[in-house]
């Protein structure tokens, strides 16, 4: 009988290790075929900052990390290549407190593998291939299974990892950061329900909406201007580069949890992460999973809608900063473009040159 279990066991075994070769094989083929981002980087420490959440937090779990906030990204696919959507996904998270970002690319266009590409130089983003083969078979091009390789790939390396997509932001109401946020909710918990050590923050979910032809709402658009104090040149720069943030100027109810919530994990305490709530915790280890009050923090979805959503949207502390912090990404990446085409110009130059000497 023994015998018999330990022949499965082999077989099992076997099979996994056949299975990951095929799918490393898949990659690597993959990668030489499209040449876009796609190469694994070590991970990066940017910023200790935040690494002490509370006094109380601290001493429960006084393991030092590299990271304290890591953004696991969905999947990119159909030659995704919405780059102003991207980098002004990466701007607001990097203000939020985010050090470095995990993005899986079954297929981008050109805009996005350059603005990828550029920061991967940076240190900022580990970009994983994704095959189009085995994962298309699985829903949503197995999109579970990128998350929890993110989740796994993060245990004892960063202390929280956020699972988010581009077109989502994670809003902290009263503050300014993440860190700020999760020190007003694990207070609250403790507090109110005794809860000393949360597994993992579950944020519920709002649709910001933005009207036809990605134009902002009026009067709302005036309304917002004046309270932020917006000249002519920073709207111009909004409505140039379509900050959707800005543009989503009213919103949907916030759905009940679990619906399309999303979550911030405690990767050592995960042990199936899910695209919006926890599906399995390590049950040893973990005290709970919180839905934080949306008080605190809820996820704001900017989404095209037809109709008008019922409730208009907020201003919040960070906004300014926000702005601030979105125009220098954009300028970055503009100096990035320029010195890569002026890269190729020398290089062509240099072509001319040598064709020229080489009929003297």
């Amino acid at each position: 009988m023994r015998f018999g279990k330990l022949n499965k066991c082999v077989v099992v075994a076997v099979v996994a290790t056949l299975t990951l070769s095929v799918c490393s094989a898949l990659i690597e083929d993959d990668h030489e075929d499209n040449g876009s981002a796609g190469d694994d980087l070590p991970n990066v420490t940017t910023s200790q900052s935040a690494q002490n959440i509370s006094d109380s937090e601290s001493k429960l779990d006084p393991t030092v990390r590299q990271r304290t906030f890591t953004v696991c990204y969905g999947i990119l696919f159909e030659r995704f290549d919405n780059y102003s959507s991207l980098l002004q996904s990466v701007a607001f998270n990097r203000l939020m407190g985010a050090e470095h970002f995990f993005v899986y690319n079954q297929s981008v266009g050109p805009k996005v593998d350059a603005l990828l590409r550029h920061y991967q130089q940076m240190g900022l983003v580990t970009v994983l291939r994704w095959p189009p083969f085995p994962t298309d078979r699985s829903w949503y091009h197995s999109q579970n299974a990128a998350i929890n390789d993110c989740v796994y790939r993060n245990r004892g390396i960063s202390k929280f990892v956020v699972v988010i997509d581009t077109d989502e932001y994670l809003i902290p109401v009263r503050h300014t950061s993440w860190e700020e946020l999760l020190e007003a909710v694990i207070h609250k918990e403790a507090k109110e329900n005794q809860v000393r050590r949360a597994a993992s923050f579950t944020l519920r979910h709002s649709f910001y909406c933005y009207g036809e032809n990605d134009t902002p709402h009026e009067p709302e658009w005036t309304w917002f201007k004046n309270n932020l104090t917006i000249t002519k040149e920073e709207e111009t720069f909004i409505l140039r580069n379509d900050v959707l943030l800005f543009q989503g100027m009213f919103k949907k109810e916030l759905l009940d949890a679990p619906r399309r919530c999303k979550t911030i994990y405690r990767p050592e305490f995960s042990k199936q992460a899910g695209i919006h709530y926890p599906h399995k915790m390590w049950s040893n280890r973990s005290r709970s999973s919180v839905v934080v009050d949306d008080s605190i923090g809820f996820v704001a979805h900017l989404r095209w809608f037809s109709k008008k959503c019922p409730q208009r949207t907020s201003l919040y502390r960070f906004y300014r900063d926000y702005l601030h912090t979105l125009r220098k990404y954009f300028d970055d990446f503009q100096l990035h473009l320029l010195s890569l085409q002026r890269g190729r110009e020398n290089v062509r130059a240099v072509n001319q040159t040598y064709s020229i000497l080489s009929f003297l």
